[in-house]
């Protein structure tokens, strides 16, 4: 899920070399509400098929704020723009502290 416009975010999954490595792409012109309302994460989730249980990483606050709005556990991820001061109002379920930290959210 992204603010920015899906083809500008495919635009550049593609030129990373990254477009292969999602399954969905949700961007802000694909819902009505834009994060932090839920709508981004509950589409996600319902074109995943995912279960609710399965946490979402996010940088943001307002990302945070859709994934808790939505129902499902979060992932504050601490190497973007903010640190643990700046989202610990947000309770994330999850503190990641680097990239490697996500294997162990998704790995069985």
């Amino acid at each position: 899920m992204t603010s920015k416009l899906r083809d500008g975010a495919m635009r550049g999954l593609r030129v990373s070399g990254l477009d292969e490595a999602f399954d969905v792409v949700i961007g802000c012109d694909d819902v009505t509400h834009a994060k932090p309302h839920p709508e981004p994460v509950l589409k996600a989730v319902a074109e995943l098929g995912a279960r609710r249980q399965a946490p979402f990483s996010w940088r943001f606050p307002h990302d945070m704020e859709s994934g808790r709005a939505a129902g499902v556990k979060t992932a504050a991820v601490l190497w973007g723009p903010f640190d643990r001061a700046d989202l610990e109002d947000l309770a994330p379920d999850y503190w990641l502290e680097k990239p490697q930290d996500l294997r162990e959210l998704y790995e069985p």
